[in-house]
């Protein structure tokens, strides 16, 4: 879903659609239509096996990119990418830098706005038992669903970003190890907390920067 996020602002931008928040209304919009789509047949399976069968869609990448290689350019990837605009004006490296730390407050926001709401009290019990929800008047597969598409908003963001980040887009992005680090991440911060994703990423794309040895020993980490 993150891939799918960057391929379609990186298809924008290559041809010519810069406008960073248009590329981010149609990263969501694919990154919502992917998720239902794996979300449906997957939901029919519950707690590690659906977690696994979501954790392995990333080995379909490379295969994905190159049955659309016209429009991903396949194993070769996105290149050509033009720069991001706001409303026709360039985005400077600094104005980039603030964009993404707005996108990560006015998510992080929504989260826990949701957690608090009657929305997110049925999700918790949804995980604790769905049979509990169920008797509770709770659409079991339908918010199963919901929770599975807001999922993938913030990957689609995350992807367009990534994409015009890096102006250059390719299945070697996507890998199985950003996978596990993505996971490792929530794992470390605290899968249960809002916050938690925030300081668990922290933790692991800083410390190799911060220290050689914690590069060294991250494997253990992961």
């Amino acid at each position: 879903i993150y891939a799918t996020g960057a391929y379609v602002a990186a298809y924008m931008g290559v041809h010519g659609t810069t406008d960073i928040l248009l590329q981010i209304v149609a990263a969501i919009g694919a990154a919502l239509v992917v998720g239902l789509l794996t979300g449906i047949p997957g939901l029919r399976l519950g707690s590690w096996s659906l977690a696994m069968t979501s954790f392995f869609l990333v080995l379909l990448i490379p295969d994905i990119t190159n049955i659309f290689s016209n429009v991903t350019g396949g194993m070769v990837g996105a290149v050509g990418i033009l720069p991001p605009t706001f409303f026709g004006a360039a985005i400077t490296t600094y104005g980039f830098y603030i964009l993404c730390i707005v996108s990560v407050i006015v998510w992080l926001s929504f989260m826990r706005n949701l957690v608090t709401s009657r929305h997110g009290i049925a999700l918790r019990v949804m995980r604790q038992s769905p049979v509990l929800a169920g008797s509770l008047g709770i659409s079991v597969f339908r918010t199963k669903l919901i929770a599975y598409a807001l999922g993938a908003v913030p990957a689609g963001i995350a992807g367009a970003l990534f994409a015009n980040l890096d102006s250059y887009v390719s299945p070697g992005a996507f890998s199985f190890d950003l996978a596990i680090s993505i996971l490792a991440a929530s794992v470390l911060g605290g899968s249960t907390s809002v916050y938690g994703a925030v300081i668990g990423a922290a933790i692991m794309q800083l410390g190799p920067s911060i220290s050689t040895s914690f590069q060294q020993d991250a494997l253990i980490f992961y």
